[in-house]
């Protein structure tokens, strides 16, 4: 059976670990927490790439083949249909994936930047006794050195992704774009999952919003933060006062650029 693959990317604590709950009670779906399907054809490319002896063995069409085959071999297990694979910098790969896998589309989970900061705090501040990795297990002493660290643009748990979202926003190939807000999918989750299953063209499902849960206790105890990808039962939004600094709010406050019609120039869909 040949497979559909789409891609959950975007920000951190911004909604993917919920939206892969949800999406995997389809038994057509499969869908799960950051997979190394990324690295390893980010490490497979370079292995094929110009500088290497084996240059005149390996031409594009080759290439392409060799990609394709590593989504195929990973996922073989797999009975479902259609693959949601996760990573923050897919949105990165966007020339790439459109090239080999004309039909997938990028389901970007967003948030606000100060939201995302506030969470990862709260996370912090809940296992004050591990470091963790996303300061590469240094201790970052105050919360302007991790905002600082969390905010790189190329290494940054935040700054990363975030970077990589509004380079491929801009692209003539952000029609493979989907924007799922935070806040729809927990205030709106069924009238959100509705308009994300037409958008990838397929046939609607019935979620049970009450019953879903999730958590990935060994995933979240080798990055030191238990509780990461903890998905409480059943979806409701839940609006905390922000524990950060105001200075911080405000150097961020204006950071959702997709909120912008104006910057929205490619016409990307935003639940």
């Amino acid at each position: 059976m040949s497979k559909r693959y789409h891609f959950i990317s975007g920000l951190p604590r911004s909604g993917s670990t919920l939206l892969s709950a949800l999406l995997r009670q389809n038994p057509r779906f499969h869908a799960s927490v950051t997979s190394p399907l990324y690295a390893m054809i980010d490490r497979m490319t370079d292995a094929m790439g110009a500088d290497k002896k084996y240059l005149n063995m390996i031409d594009d069409t080759c290439r392409a083949r060799v990609l394709r085959g590593v989504f195929d071999s990973f996922y073989e297990d797999k009975p479902a249909e259609v693959i949601f694979d996760t990573n923050r910098l897919w949105t990165a790969n966007i020339a790439m994936i459109a090239q080999l896998l004309p039909d997938a589309k990028i389901v970007c989970c967003v948030r606000d930047i100060f939201r995302i900061i506030d969470s990862f705090e709260r996370i912090g501040r809940k296992n004050p006794l591990q470091y963790n990795s996303l300061f590469n297990f240094a201790n970052e002493p105050s919360i302007y050195g991790r905002v600082k660290s969390m905010m790189n643009v190329s290494s940054g748990v935040i700054g990363g992704p975030h970077s990589a979202l509004r380079s491929a926003w801009y692209t003539d190939l952000a029609d493979r774009l989907i924007l799922v807000r935070f806040d729809s999918l927990t205030r709106q989750p069924r009238e959100t999952l509705s308009r994300l299953y037409a958008l990838l063209g397929e046939p609607a499902f019935e979620h049970d919003i009450a019953e879903v849960e999730a958590d990935e206790v060994e995933y979240d105890l080798r990055i030191g933060l238990p509780g990461l990808h903890r998905v409480r039962r059943g979806v409701s939004p839940r609006e905390q006062p922000l524990t950060i600094p105001p200075d911080i709010y405000q150097t961020y406050a204006k950071s959702d650029f997709w909120n912008s019609q104006e910057e929205n120039i490619r016409r990307i869909p935003i639940l």
